[in-house]
């Protein structure tokens, strides 16, 4: 016998003699009985396909983009990328090409030096190494567009997956005055980047409390593949690896009538490569560690209205082979929604600011520069009761943005309590 295959019309002998009977029927009155014999998809059934076809997609999308790379060209000289550094950033040597320098030995502490002075692995997007990093400086780790709605609440007690899904593209780069950089002709830089995280995060929250705190914790593991294009300059680079790995040990969470507030510690650990002659790697080469403060209030007893906030203070630790240590960065996101049972939608967003210097021995650069940028769109969220299944989407167009790009972020996430 051959299974039924809802919609494709494959049918068991049973079924073939139930058709039979109902022959009299009109059209829409089979339409009506076949639909009652199909078998709803479990969840276990919703979370393999959503898998399958998001792993299909990031295929054809690390596809796409080493097709369009082609011959894509290296940077061969650290003094070019001295060169694209001064031009774009507009800073201490207004626009004009760094003095002509030896070029270290590749992997030398002076290679890795002279690295960051250049692209410093120009983008960049992860639930751990997934933002687009500015071209004078380094810019923060934690990656923007991951929480919105309801950002400041834990779920209860129990085991969930979550499987984020981050585009971002653009086309502009923004210096120091949050003007679009240009050659020194003033012509265009040609620049577009594009990137696109998987990130795999695993939330535990346990039935143990602290202060009446519930205690949770969480790790999300990213696959990225990024490309930089800057048609002014012949790069173009492209490449997919494993991005920095984000562990948060410790989130303390309190609930109350109308409010949930936590508090927490997280690091991101340097696991994704970076390497000064491949600006398309998702790594950044240096660890954070972070403090967390969420909160979120609901205007109703109900809890249908929210506005909640993520903030994290991210603390940098000096770059390996180079004496550079990044100044300390904010994020914090946030969202104002409505809920309609277990529908949600509403308008979330982000700001980041590198709010101390670059410090350092091995900067050339202005440290005094400090980068930031902001998020805000629309989000919907739903969860899907019957089936276990659930699924957040916001797109945000980002502003505002110093000394780095500019462009959007989509991002699906897709959710599964066990």
């Amino acid at each position: 016998m051959v299974a039924e295959m809802p919609g494709l019309g494959i049918m068991t002998t049973a079924e073939n003699e139930r058709v039979e009977r109902v022959r009299v029927l009109s059209s829409r009155a089979r339409r009506r009985e076949r639909l009652r014999a199909a078998i709803p998809p479990s969840s276990n059934d919703l979370l393999f396909y959503s898998v399958f076809w998001a792993i299909r997609l990031f295929d054809a999308i690390c596809l796409a983009g080493s097709q369009k790379a082609g011959a894509k060209s290296r940077i061969s000289s650290v003094r070019v990328k001295h060169g694209l550094l001064d031009m774009v950033t507009n800073q201490t040597m207004g626009f004009h090409s760094a003095e002509p320098a030896a070029v270290p030995r590749r992997g030398s502490p002076g290679a890795m030096a002279d690295r960051q002075s250049g692209l410093r692995g120009a983008v960049a997007l992860f639930l751990a190494a997934c933002g687009l990093p500015a071209m004078a400086q380094e810019t923060n780790h934690y990656p923007n567009g991951t929480s919105g709605i309801l950002a400041g609440s834990v779920p209860g007690p129990g085991l969930y997956y979550l499987m984020y899904n981050l585009f971002y593209g653009a086309d502009q780069l923004k210096n120091s005055a949050g003007h679009t950089a240009l050659t020194p002709d003033g012509e265009s830089l040609g620049f577009k980047a594009k990137a696109f995280a998987n990130v795999h995060r695993i939330i535990h929250v346990t039935q143990l409390k602290f202060l009446g705190a519930e205690f949770s914790w969480n790790v999300a593991v990213p696959l990225v593949y990024r490309s930089i294009r800057i048609d002014s300059f012949g790069i173009d680079d492209s490449d997919f690896g494993l991005g920095d790995v984000n562990l948060e040990p410790l989130v303390l969470e309190w609930r109350g009538p109308q409010w949930d507030f936590g508090v927490g510690y997280g690091l991101f650990a340097p696991t994704g490569d970076r390497d000064d002659q491949q600006p398309a790697q998702p790594g950044k080469d240096f660890w954070t560690h972070y403090p967390i403060v969420a909160g979120t209030w609901f205007f109703d007893r109900e809890r249908t209205w929210s506005a909640s906030f993520l903030a994290r203070y991210e603390v940098h630790s000096k770059r390996q082979y180079v004496d550079i240590t990044p100044g300390n960065d904010v994020s914090v996101e946030w969202g104002v929604g409505k809920s309609f049972g277990a529908l949600i939608v509403g308008i979330s967003g982000y700001a980041q600011w590198q709010v101390t210097s670059d410090t350092g021995s091995d900067i050339r650069y202005d440290a005094d520069v400090h980068d930031r940028v902001f998020g805000i769109g629309p989000e919907i969220q739903n969860f899907f009761p019957e089936y276990g299944f659930g699924f957040q989407l916001r797109h945000w167009r980002e502003f505002g943005a110093k000394d780095r790009s500019e462009g959007s972020i989509t991002t699906l996430t897709l959710v599964k309590p066990f």
